[in-house]
């Protein structure tokens, strides 16, 4: 499976993840190579980020795990 497939099957759980846990204070605002850029609040980092995680690393089954690392910053820049 290509890594356009596996992002696009990350992205799609995403989505459905979020609308579920708070559609109205998470969005994707985009994605840049293999890196997603996700807007939440503050106030909610610390509950949406396990979950983020879990969404990410169980959304595609393949023979390895998924290494998924998330960041928090103001900026893309920044979370890096």
């Amino acid at each position: 499976m290509s890594n356009k497939k596996v992002l696009a099957r990350i992205l799609l759980s995403w989505r459905r993840s979020s609308c579920k846990i708070s559609c109205k204070t998470t969005r994707q605002d985009y994605s840049v190579h293999d890196e997603l850029v996700l807007e939440v609040p503050p106030e909610v980092w610390d509950e949406l980020q396990p979950i983020i995680k879990s969404t990410m690393e169980e959304a595609v089954k393949l023979s390895i795990s998924l290494a998924v690392e998330i960041s928090a910053g103001k900026n893309w820049m920044e979370a890096k």
